[in-house]
């Protein structure tokens, strides 16, 4: 039988769900690449009011097996930016992220926007290079007192 895959708009009632998947993945897999110190502080800011706060000013989607969530993005589209793209680690890998991207990509072309910026983590570099982003620079991403790692990437829509 065929999964039944949906992307659809976030709204209020998936946050806790968002925060949910977005702590797993960073104690899952982004600790991979990080300090225990940096995870332990970047895991402190994932919270519901911290979600809840940035859905006035970005746009957020969900990833849905059927009436599962199994991954999320938000997006600034007036900066051209994918903030971020999380997939629960045991769906990872299954083409999920991909199905994502290419569904925010159909939604900056529609804007007219020619690229798409985003700060990968160490450990998604990999796939965004597979999806056609270019790494452009090391960058610090702060967090309170730590500071993580991250890429600048950039893709251009033709």
């Amino acid at each position: 039988m065929k999964e039944r895959i949906s992307i659809r708009k976030a709204n209020i009632g998936d946050v806790s769900e968002i925060v949910r998947i977005h702590r797993d993945c960073v104690l899952k897999t982004n600790s991979q690449s990080y300090s225990p110190e940096q995870i332990t502080e970047w895991l402190s800011q994932i919270t519901v009011d911290n979600v809840i706060a940035q859905f006035d000013c970005t746009d957020w989607h969900v990833v849905q097996i059927g009436i599962i969530i199994v991954g999320f993005a938000q997006v600034a589209f007036e900066e051209c930016e994918i903030n971020q793209i999380n997939i629960r680690p045991e769906y990872q890998k299954r083409g999920y992220g991909k199905k994502m991207l290419g569904f925010l990509e159909k939604k900056f072309r529609i804007r007219g926007l020619k690229e798409i910026n985003l700060n990968s983590t160490k450990d998604a570099e990999g796939f965004y290079n597979h999806m056609d982003f270019r790494s452009v620079r090391s960058v610090k991403y702060r967090l309170q007192k730590l500071a993580v790692e991250m890429v600048l990437m950039k893709k251009q829509l033709l």
